[in-house]
């Protein structure tokens, strides 16, 4: 459908080219002192309008083409994996559970779309996590991270180095703003952007689904990636 709107476009813009070319046959006609214009000059402005309006529609539908094309499947096998049992060791104040992490590929890479792009599914061994809760969790998990990972760097950041940020989306989604320091790579204040999505699979536990990125939803390709990479994470049992 969409060759065929481009292709009459462009016979309709062929057209009013070959009328343009031909121009001076709609010369104004001398009657006297004045000057009169054809009758046939005004239907000259109907292809105008038709070229115009094919050409909007090819443009958007080519737009909404490239819109879904972007989001391409991810090769799963190019995004690094671990398990880790709760509490661990850098945050021994956490509650009991688990987590599944899935890096981006180059996520190490500072000034990269990829850089710090990462999912993780927590399983956490408590009811009902409300946003102030996982607030919580979040804090001592990455104050426990930044700290531990920091020691024996060149560097040094604060005794807690992690300022969590939450407000709800919607009954189980949340965005989330962890405001930190890369301990991993220069030590430099880290902000992460997260998309948490709360799961209930019993009556003692919680699942965090979460996306975590320095750039916003929606302003970086990695996002759609990242979805893929959250869908396809559960526990072996």
């Amino acid at each position: 459908m969409q060759h065929s709107v481009c292709t009459l476009c462009i016979t309709v813009v062929l057209k009013l080219q070959s009328l343009h070319s031909n121009a001076h046959a709609f010369a104004p006609v001398s009657i006297g002192d004045r000057h009169q214009l054809p009758k046939k000059t005004p239907m000259r402005i109907i292809p105008i309008l038709l070229a115009l309006s094919l050409a909007f529609s090819c443009q958007s539908t080519e737009d909404s083409n490239k819109n879904i094309e972007s989001v391409v499947p991810i090769d799963l096998s190019e995004w690094a994996g671990e398990v880790i049992q709760f509490p661990p060791s850098f945050a021994p104040t956490m509650p009991a559970g688990r987590e599944h992490l899935l890096f981006a590929p180059g996520w190490r890479t500072p000034g990269t779309d990829n850089s710090w792009a990462y999912v993780l599914l927590m399983e956490i061994e408590e009811p009902n996590l409300n946003a102030a809760r996982i607030a919580e969790i979040l804090d001592l998990y990455y104050d426990g991270l930044m700290g531990a990972v920091a020691q024996g760097k060149a560097f040094t950041v604060p005794q807690n180095p992690a300022t969590v940020a939450i407000q709800s989306d919607g009954t189980d989604s949340f965005q989330a703003t962890v405001t930190t320091y890369d301990s991993f790579n220069s030590g430099e204040p880290l902000t992460l952007h997260m998309l948490i999505e709360r799961q209930t699979p019993s009556a003692s536990s919680t699942i965090l689904r979460i996306q975590a990125s320095p750039t916003k939803p929606g302003q970086n390709p990695i996002w759609p990636a990242m979805q893929q990479a959250i869908d396809s994470l559960t526990f072996d049992d």
